[in-house]
């Protein structure tokens, strides 16, 4: 676990924002409380390395549109939210808007699990996001004519296939193909 990773806890119970605080500091995390919605979106743009941990019952705003202002403003942070009541259409809803949903009371390592995992898949995906990126990047030194012959190697063709459909000789789709292979690394 990387220690620049912190947890935004938003609960409006005291008692459970100071416990909270206390679990999730002994596992290792940084944290920081708000104790409404409204003052965590305030900040909520600003954020990297982060995730949301918040109570369902928030009231201002609820989760839902919560999490739908939550998305405008940065759609990459990982959400878990804890809900003591809530029926299945709303869970639903939270989870279609991006949320971990935990049901209360969880067990400590559930929570812990959760949190760990969020911040797992954020990674990923940020790493997934910067391969497709260096990958653009590098297609962009393709010419036109390499770009046919790597949409056709692509399509798995072989050379002549490929030499005769886009009307090249096979020696110049084979030297092409060793050009697109190293400007693509």
């Amino acid at each position: 676990m990387s220690n620049d990773q912190i947890v935004h806890i938003v609960d409006e119970d005291l008692p459970v924002r100071e416990s909270l605080v206390f679990l999730l500091s002994a596992c290792g995390f940084s944290t920081r409380v708000h104790q409404t919605a409204t003052a965590f979106l305030e900040v909520a743009d600003t954020l990297r390395h982060s995730c949301l941990l918040a109570d369902f019952g928030t009231a201002d705003p609820d989760a839902i549109e919560l999490l739908q202002r939550l998305r405008e403003r940065a759609p990459k942070l990982p959400v878990v939210i804890l809900t003591g009541q809530s029926d299945v259409q709303t869970t639903v809803a939270t989870m279609k808007a991006g949320a971990r949903v935990l049901q209360k009371p969880c067990s400590d390592e559930v929570l812990i699990r959760s949190i760990k995992r969020v911040f797992e898949e954020a990674e990923n995906r940020s790493a997934l996001i910067e391969r497709r990126l260096a990958a653009r990047r590098k297609i962009r030194l393709l010419d036109e004519r390499e770009l046919r012959v790597l949409d056709a190697v692509a399509a798995g063709l072989p050379d002549e296939l490929i030499a005769h459909q886009l009307g090249l000789s096979s020696r110049t789709v084979s030297v092409c193909r060793t050009t697109v292979m190293t400007k693509l690394k």
